[in-house]
């Protein structure tokens, strides 16, 4: 009744309580009708308005900043059917009379700048102007922390441990990768201070000793975490640095991460990398769950609703948030080094061999005599599938009942027809239950295996067939036609013309093995950084980077694109590109970064096939989406309209983020990947 009378005087209230904002008075139904029409979706007033009447509307308290800024967008809006007036005068009681007033407001500072005397170094302005934002900022909008998106190279590990020591931090914890715990971190605690702090290495060895600082790799934060437990503070920092590593909310190392804030009680903690997003919007979540105690799970279920997996409806609104939690720095603003560019087309006698065409005829026929296995052997398959739920049902907790009878009625849905769609949730239940539950208890090694291979056989023969297709014939296709460029490139020639040292990058470790042959053959010096040698990767970049008869460094993305300086050589090689943008990035802020001295030169290799699209190119095509998706949501560029939707259909980097289970995508992905060219037109 009051609402009523309020919506007809014009009398607009807004209230908070503990967990929401109720907002008064105003026509909500011609506003769900505006923003419905603004971002062309429904998932925004279905999932961020706990309730919409026709007198007014309720949201989580985490939500004002999004409706605050709807509003805005509305008020500017020319077709908008909600009056200016109504905007304006929800806006202004939102400022007045919830939590964001304190926006306006001044509040006391959590940095002490004035121990920036007590370092050994002068940062520069854009390193001063992030503490002097972060001190401003965080208190400003009830958060605990904040994400520094510094492009690569900017010098954010000497930025953390400036926040931590001006946080008067009495223990911090620095969480990084692994090859950059000694080289990075090691080496920057033991210059940055004038008076020298201990710090304890996570995998060093030895006990902890209570020491103010501990730095630990991903792998070991639990380790770190029983370490940091024993420390007697009260304030407690965290940094974690190349924080994109963490984007997956329920990853262990991220769960992990996550225990570690809550079981010191952190007080600052620091989200540090220099591509934090890599292209969804779900990535979000494991750092507002940090950082936001509004954060709450309700509030990360609606929001993974409205931007979870979504890039092109609702991406300012996102963006509006990133924006709200981050500081950036572009490399532009900071390295001024000169830098080129260089793309080179490799033609191998077999090239033809690698086009799209052909890798379609040999899938088809794969696919076809993989499906034609499994209908002819279906007995089999589900004979063992059987063997190992028996084996489970014999030993299965009082516990598990419940969610086995779950499990068995999702795939017999499954498996009478599988929409990747419709049965998502179904599908990551079920191979949740396989892998937590079922796998671990079957005792026999033979019955276990037996079971891991026949389950999908049983739910999605045909996806199973189609995923196999993908990894024995494109994906080895591709490492293959990559390992066949390598004796028709001009190694030395590239070597003699480089300023210094020559940096090269693939994704596959059969082509760094390609390429040590064939530097070997001509009597060039090089290092290996991949799998089998990564554990001692300081010692061959000190190697590097000392050892004047040896040129080059051939590295996998995986094991050195994040983190450590290679600024002793000046041109970097990719003999692949990355499928990410992010990795690029990485990858070139390597050479690219502070500290550099000379002129940087990048070279790109594809293979030549004419005019006939083929599986090195395509590597190319994902890189360009993943880079607008990523400037789409940083809000560094604009998309055109439709084009981000259109491009997660169309590529297999967004085919595989869509659905549940990976090898439930691969009917898409494979679409994407051989009709890439008919769909482009």
């Amino acid at each position: 009744m009051f609402g009523a009378l309020r919506r007809t005087f014009g009398l607009i209230k807004v209230t908070e309580t503990a967990t929401h904002i109720e907002v008064n008075g105003v026509p909500s139904d011609v506003i769900a009708r505006d923003i419905s029409k603004i971002w062309n979706t429904s998932r925004v007033n279905a999932n961020m308005f706990s309730s919409m009447n026709r007198n007014g509307f309720k949201f989580l308290k985490f939500f004002a900043v999004e409706v605050h800024y709807m509003l805005g967008q509305m008020d500017e809006y020319r077709y908008s059917r909600t009056s200016v007036r109504t905007i304006r005068h929800i806006q202004h009681e939102l400022e007045e009379n919830t939590w964001l007033k304190d926006i306006e407001e001044e509040h006391p500072p959590r940095l002490d700048l004035s121990r920036l005397n007590e370092l050994n170094i002068t940062l520069l302005p854009h390193q001063d102007n992030f503490l002097a934002h972060y001190n401003a900022v965080v208190d400003k909008y009830h958060l605990k922390g904040y994400l520094l998106s510094a492009d690569p190279g900017t010098g954010k590990t000497f930025m953390g441990l400036a926040l931590s020591h001006t946080a008067h931090a009495d223990l911090t914890v620095i969480v990084s990768p692994k090859n950059a715990l000694d080289r990075v971190w090691g080496d920057s605690i033991i210059k940055i201070f004038k008076k020298p702090k201990a710090f304890w290495m996570a995998n060093s060895g030895e006990p902890y000793k209570r020491q103010p600082i501990i730095v630990t790799n991903y792998e070991a934060i639990g380790k770190a975490t029983a370490a940091a437990r024993q420390a007697s503070h009260s304030h407690a920092v965290v940094i974690l640095d190349e924080s994109h590593n963490l984007n997956e909310a329920k990853s262990n190392r991220t769960q992990a991460f996550l225990e570690l804030i809550k079981a010191i009680d952190a007080k600052n903690v620091l989200w540090s990398s220099g591509s934090p997003l890599k292209a969804m919007g779900y990535e979000m979540v494991p750092l507002l769950r940090s950082i936001d105690p509004l954060f709450t799970p309700e509030v990360e279920q609606r929001f993974v609703k409205i931007f979870g997996k979504e890039t092109g409806r609702a991406l300012d609104i996102l963006r509006n948030r990133i924006g709200r939690v981050s500081f950036h720095v572009s490399a532009a603003e900071v390295i001024t080094n000169e830098s080129s560019t260089e793309y080179e087309k490799i033609t191998i006698p077999n090239g033809e061999e690698y086009t799209l065409e052909n890798i379609r005829t040999k899938m088809r026929a794969f696919i076809e005599e993989r499906l034609q296995y499994y209908q002819t052997n279906f007995k089999k398959f589900r004979k063992e599938y059987e063997t190992g739920i028996e084996a489970f049902e014999r030993v299965m907790h009082p516990d598990q009942k419940a969610d086995f009878k779950k499990y068995q009625s999702a795939v017999k849905t499954i498996s009478q027809g599988y929409d990747p769609v419709a049965h998502k949730e179904l599908a990551a239940f079920a191979n949740h239950f396989e892998k937590t539950a079922i796998q671990p208890s079957i005792p026999d090694k033979g019955t276990r295996e037996a079971f891991k291979n026949a389950k999908s056989v049983i739910k999605y023969a045909k996806l199973k067939a189609v995923g196999s297709a993908l990894g024995e014939v494109l994906g080895r296709a591709r490492i293959r036609a990559h390992v066949e460029m390598v004796p028709h490139i001009d190694w030395k020639g590239i070597i003699e013309k480089s300023e210094k040292k020559v940096l090269i990058f693939t994704s596959y470790v059969d082509v760094v093995k390609a390429i040590d042959a064939e530097l070997g053959k001509l009597g060039i010096g090089r290092i290996l950084v991949y799998g089998d040698t990564n554990s001692n990767v300081a010692g061959l970049i000190n190697q590097f980077g000392k050892d004047d008869k040896i040129k080059v460094a051939i590295a996998t993305y995986m094991s050195l694109s994040t983190a450590v300086p290679i600024t002793m050589a000046s041109t970097t090689m990719f003999v692949n590109s990355p499928f990410r943008s992010f990795e690029l990035k990485q990858a070139k802020a390597r050479t690219d970064r502070l500290g550099q001295d000379t002129a940087v030169h990048y070279i790109f290799t594809t293979l030549d096939t004419g005019d006939e699209p083929n599986i090195s190119t395509r590597s190319h095509d994902i890189l360009e989406w993943s880079q607008s998706m990523v400037e789409a949501l940083m809000g560094t560029d604009k998309l055109e309209p439709g084009m981000a939707a259109q491009l997660n259909k169309d590529y297999m980097s967004g085919a595989m983020e869509h659905y549940a289970d990976p090898q439930s995508a691969f009917h898409e992905v494979f679409d994407a990947e051989l009709n890439y060219q008919k769909q482009s037109e």
